[in-house]
């Protein structure tokens, strides 16, 4: 079952797995069609969670609300975006579900899409009128999310189809978030600086914001740049010198091959420790027994002198009789 299990109907579990036949059967018999659960969930957005589109056209052509909100405000389209079904976001889009709608927090399908890194589903929301801009509870944008998760692809087309950098609160946020990663920070730069990538440190010729996987660590390195530069006065970004970073570098790892020597030796030199102090634990276990054993018969041998002596006693008085 999918989610809000709190109450399930034969609808809702056909829906879910995709039973088209069943639903329409249970539709010609009555089933209501846009009946919740306890949570607020209903066959079209199980159907949705699923990515079941037909059966999901079934229920829209038999009145399902495309629009409807579960408890958190979720939309079918929203659930469909946030699980990466296009086919399923592109019919409910098409059947009038509201691609700006939102939850609770104003979290759009277009941001789901963005966190889960659905590239597709965002360019059909864009292509639907979707707005890139558009804030939720927490001041986000659709940019600030696919920034902060690092879906490169994602925010090259936010950025071609609008979306602001400009504003001052986006800019510390975009900063904050995306500084981690490698190519993402190009990008914002480069849309900031209206298109003028002459001012970002390049490698043969080659925009420093292409998202490429196969960019090395030197070539990484060189474009962390520092400058004052912005988009008034075109300063150019200072190049570091790669002998530098070589030598920097070479003194990291030998101060990393130190210290996991040294921690090896400790490592060592700890677990000697604990042998040692089991074998005194032993040691003075043994000494303990020693000193009983000694007591006990140092208890017997006295007994066993006076029954000598009693035995003694005892012939003597026989004798004397």
């Amino acid at each position: 079952m999918g989610q809000g299990e709190a109450y399930s109907s034969p609808l809702v579990d056909a829906s879910y797995q995709g039973h088209t036949n069943i639903v329409k059967v249970l539709l010609i018999s009555g089933a209501n069609v846009n009946l919740k659960n306890a949570h607020g969930w209903n066959a079209l957005m199980h159907a949705s969670l699923a990515g079941r589109t037909e059966t999901a056209r079934t229920l829209i052509t038999s009145g399902a609300n495309v629009n409807a909100r579960n408890n958190i405000g979720k939309t079918a389209l929203m659930i469909a975006s946030e699980n990466g079904h296009a086919e399923t976001v592109k019919l409910l889009i098409a059947h009038g579900a509201d691609v700006n709608k939102g939850n609770r927090e104003n979290w759009t399908p277009m941001m789901a899409a963005c966190y889960n890194g659905h590239t597709e589903i965002v360019h059909l929301l864009i292509q639907s009128e979707a707005s890139v801009n558009k804030r939720d509870n927490f001041n986000s944008t659709t940019l600030n999310v696919a920034s902060k998760k690092g879906f490169c692809d994602i925010v090259t087309l936010l950025l071609e189809h609008g979306a602001s950098v400009d504003d001052e609160l986006n800019t510390q946020r975009h900063a904050e978030v995306a500084s981690h990663h490698r190519t993402t920070p190009k990008l914002l730069i480069e849309s900031t600086l209206n298109g003028d990538s002459s001012q970002i440190f390049t490698d043969d010729n080659t925009k420093a914001y292409q998202c490429e996987g196969n960019l090395n660590n030197l070539s990484y390195r060189n474009r962390m740049f520092t400058s004052d530069a912005n988009s008034d006065n075109n300063e150019t970004i200072s190049e570091v010198d790669p002998k530098t970073i070589s030598e920097v570098n070479l003194s990291y790892r030998m101060n990393m091959a130190n210290s996991d020597t040294s921690f090896d030796n400790n490592l060592s030199y700890k677990r000697n420790n604990v042998s040692h102090r089991e074998r005194m634990a032993n040691s003075e276990n043994i000494n303990e027994t020693n000193v009983s054993f000694r007591r006990k018969k140092s208890t017997f041998d006295k007994h066993k002198e006076r029954n000598l002596s009693y035995r003694t006693t005892l012939s003597n008085s026989y004798t004397s009789n």
